[in-house]
């Protein structure tokens, strides 16, 4: 089916040493992304390791709150500005999710009983893309 990915789970441990790191993300070439679910905490090595397979085309999803941000900004080099939770409904950008996956979901995302850490849209690097947002938020 279209955009209906088979998923591949590979354990991830975001405390790597270096070389455990490397045949991680270069031993599976097939897994396009890599999910963190806190902030990772790579060494030098590592760091210039992973930067090299995401700059290879692959994926890095981090999940978490401003921790997380924090580790985003200082691994890629951003400065994204966080902002205080800011409730939905969050509508889809119609202009960015155009031949992606997100292209094929809902308008909008309605609002959830969890907190959700967003950005401001202005602090999202200029190759950088918002999928839903609200308010100048994302």
């Amino acid at each position: 089916q279209r955009h209906h990915y088979a998923v591949q789970f590979i354990p991830f441990n975001a405390m790597y040493h270096d070389n455990q790191l490397r045949v991680t993300l270069w031993d599976h070439a097939k897994t396009p992304t890599a999910v963190f679910s806190s902030p990772p905490g790579f060494g030098d090595v590592a760091k210039k390791d992973f930067l090299a397979w995401v700059s290879s085309g692959k994926n890095a999803v981090f999940l978490g709150g401003y921790p997380t941000l924090n580790a985003m900004n200082q691994l890629f080099g951003f400065q994204l500005e966080y902002v205080p939770f800011t409730p939905g409904p969050y509508w889809r950008n119609d202009r960015n999710v155009r031949g992606t996956p997100f292209q094929y979901g809902p308008d909008r995302l309605e609002n959830t009983k969890t907190a959700v850490y967003g950005v401001t849209i202005d602090s999202i690097p200029i190759t950088g893309y918002s999928m839903y947002d609200t308010y100048r938020d994302s």
